[in-house]
């Protein structure tokens, strides 16, 4: 049974038919792929304009309100690409006054953050010391310790 549906099987795949839905024939192997300008569907407009969908207006009534598409409308070939869910497009700042805002608030912070280092004096608190050499052998150090293990060392005592 086996062995009659993988006879079956192949002669399938050696068909004409078959090779030539494929594109190839036995002899020749793969054959060239068509130019994708030249392929044309029939019936189907091919020359759309391509429209974003965001730049529909989101007040009027269609078919498939989110997608703003009425029912029966062709696709363009990249409606994937021209419907909402793509990244948004700006129409309200051109290029150029985006980048003079960016580049005003790279001055303005840069600007802070140099009068802040210039006029910070520290931490407002006095930092911590140990007595005893900084708490050396209570740390488990020991004297002769390449290195030591002792906290901050009171220099006061």
């Amino acid at each position: 049974m086996l062995a009659r549906t993988l006879r079956a099987s192949s002669r399938l795949i050696r068909s004409p038919v078959v090779l030539a839905r494929q594109g190839s024939t036995a002899a020749t192997g793969p054959g060239p792929h068509p130019d994708p300008s030249t392929i044309k569907l029939v019936e189907y407009p091919n020359d759309m304009p391509a429209i974003n969908a965001q730049l529909r207006s989101p007040h009027e009534k269609y078919w498939d309100q989110q997608g703003r598409r009425n029912f029966g409308e062709p696709l363009h070939e990249e409606a994937d690409i021209l419907n909402v869910f793509t990244p948004d497009i700006h129409t309200m700042v051109t290029p150029r006054k985006a980048l003079a805002l960016q580049a005003g608030f790279a001055m303005v912070f840069v600007t802070v953050a140099g009068f802040v280092y210039l006029t910070w004096d520290g931490p407002p608190m006095v930092r911590r010391t140990y007595p005893y050499g900084g708490l050396e052998r209570e740390l488990g150090g020991l004297p002769d310790d390449k290195f030591p293990r002792a906290a901050r060392i009171d220099e006061s005592a």
